[in-house]
């Protein structure tokens, strides 16, 4: 039996005939008035085990670290085998991350997403105290992003959806 009360609300809702037609959302997991952190942000991923990688356009090596890179859902794992460890990179806008790549010099990830609007996001992994810092999301695609690739030669990363696009 919970102490909390909210899973005996849960299971008295459950049991009420006079459901039809009426939507039952969990408890918010923003702030409470009272100023309470949310569970996001005491929460920590400490592991994933698994990924969602459909097509070699998903997985990517740093060839002189050996970091390996693939989604997991809304989640950039970035595994270093040497070490076994694993730190993440979370997409804010929560949708699938499809495909991704490293740039040559392995300093900048691409990533690219599914779902209306997606948009391709560049990550910093070198920045200080972080696995790695968002420093670019590039808009106008209106659904899945396929492929993308960072040339190291130029600022432009490359995408491809139902066309092929460039953005600087």
């Amino acid at each position: 039996m919970c102490c909390c009360g909210k899973c005996n609300q849960v299971a008295n809702i459950m049991n009420t005939s006079s459901l039809a037609g009426k939507v039952i959302r969990a408890p918010s997991l923003k702030r409470g008035k009272n100023g309470e952190a949310s569970l996001g942000e005491k929460v920590k991923l400490e592991r994933v085990l698994g990924l969602t990688v459909s097509s070699n356009a998903a997985l990517d090596c740093d060839p002189d670290t050996e970091l390996v890179v693939y989604p997991a859902g809304c989640t950039v794992v970035l595994f270093n085998p040497i070490k076994n460890r694993q730190s993440h990179l979370l997409n804010s806008s929560r949708k699938t991350i499809t495909c991704l790549a490293l740039s040559p010099d392995g300093h900048y990830l691409v990533t690219g997403e599914c779902g209306h609007l997606p948009l391709v996001r560049v990550w910093d992994l070198h920045e200080e105290g972080s696995p790695g810092v968002q420093v670019a999301e590039l808009p106008s695609h209106k659904y899945g992003i396929n492929c993308v690739s960072k040339d190291n030669t130029t600022d432009y990363a490359e995408n491809i959806c139902s066309r092929v696009s460039a953005h600087n």
